[in-house]
């Protein structure tokens, strides 16, 4: 959940009204139906800068634990990875749960001598201790967490279904179109891939039966590239791409329980925020390293060090035509992604991002919002304190 007017958070954390009947959850009080009340929680950054910084925000259920960590590689010459940011918010019981992993980069070429010289690049500076991008082909999403990160973070476990999100997938491809048309207008032509999905694994932990959903985003964006060949003399041309896996979640729960924890599971991914001072800044220690980068590559090798200023400059442009395409579409596309809506108060005019899931909302003036599905539901009549109806609203109104 984001704030976009008014003050601080303050004493900030939100009613969910669930329409369900039953017991409340922990940690809430019946108002009318049950609902779930939530703390704000941060992730800190107390390692990358001169004094700590927040790095992500979300909220989760008060009674949950959580932790997370910004961390970094001195040895990581992949700058995409720069900073690894994850969290893990579980029940009390620690089986149900939600989980942030690392972003991953990798690169690839078309070009077999290309993927040479990126090799021996890799070489040369494993020789001194560091790393780079690893070298592998696009993925699709599915391959990416069923192949690489599953069998990494749940060892052992089984997978037992895929499915797609139409509405993720929708917003990607218009996404991408934009990407590819701003690429082109600035005289770079970039061709972006991007894919999605949902994958279901079976596993136990403690001996426990569970269930968790995976979800992540691959994308890759290929550029034509100069190439060389050492043994004609001549020059030539390949794509090569810049490849990841980006917004990659978990959310488990006992067996037999995940999808009636979907409704939760969504509302606490949608309200993660990434902080913009600290996202500014984690990207311009990116294109310093790019840089340094550049000049360290000259004294490496000629050719290595052409190819590496070309594929700087041309991913620091892209990085930027990105940056601008996503800053005209990012709201909603961050908002079917995270599953929230805009909503306006017709008092105050202040607006806020809550999720969508439930269709209406109040807000007491406190920072305190319910959200209810229930026909026809009234907090003001369960409730002493006074609710105002909070309108639907377009992103940035």
């Amino acid at each position: 959940m984001r704030r976009t007017a008014g003050g601080s958070w303050g004493r900030a954390f939100v009613i969910l009204a669930l329409a369900m009947p039953g017991t409340p959850a922990r940690g809430a009080e019946p108002v009318g139906p049950a609902y779930l009340r939530m703390k704000l929680v941060k992730v800190l950054d107390r390692r990358g800068f001169e004094k700590p910084m927040t790095a992500v925000t979300l909220l989760v259920p008060t009674d949950w634990t959580f932790q997370g960590d910004v961390k970094y590689d001195p040895r990581n010459g992949c700058t995409a990875t720069l900073a690894e940011v994850t969290f893990r918010a579980a029940s009390p019981d620690g089986r149900t749960a939600v989980e942030l992993f690392p972003m991953a980069a990798w690169t690839w070429s078309d070009d077999p001598m290309t993927r040479q010289f990126m090799e021996r690049d890799l070489q040369t500076r494993a020789q001194f201790g560091m790393r780079g991008c690893p070298v592998s082909p696009p993925l699709s999403a599915q391959e990416y967490l069923a192949s690489h990160l599953v069998p990494r973070v749940r060892p052992g476990s089984r997978v037992t279904g895929a499915e797609a999100d139409a509405d993720v997938a929708n917003l990607a491809a218009q996404l991408v179109r934009q990407a590819q048309e701003e690429s082109a207008q600035a005289g770079l032509p970039t061709q972006v891939r991007a894919d999605t999905v949902r994958l279901r694994v079976e596993h136990e932990r403690e001996g426990q039966p569970g269930e968790e959903w995976f979800t992540g985003i691959t994308f890759a964006r290929g550029t034509p590239m100069p190439t060389f060949n050492p043994m004609t003399g001549q020059m030539g041309q390949a794509m090569s791409y810049s490849c990841g896996a980006e917004y990659v979640f978990g959310a488990a729960a006992p067996k037999g329980k995940l999808a009636a924890s979907e409704k939760l599971f969504r509302a606490i991914v949608g309200s993660v925020r990434v902080a913009p001072e600290w996202q500014a800044r984690v990207q311009q220690a990116q294109l310093n390293i790019q840089a340094t980068e550049v000049k360290g590559a000259v004294d490496r090798s000629r050719i290595i060090a052409k190819s590496a200023e070309d594929t700087s400059r041309i991913i620091d442009e892209t990085y930027q035509r990105r940056q601008a395409s996503q800053d005209r579409i990012s709201q909603q596309w961050s908002q079917v992604r995270r599953g929230v809506e805009t909503f306006r108060n017709p008092g105050t005019g202040e607006t806020v991002e809550l999720s969508n899931q439930y269709g209406n909302a109040w807000s007491n003036g406190k920072n305190e919002y319910l959200l209810s599905d229930t026909p026809g539901f009234d907090p003001n009549t369960v409730s002493s304190e006074n609710w105002t109806r909070l309108e639907r609203s377009q992103p940035g109104h």
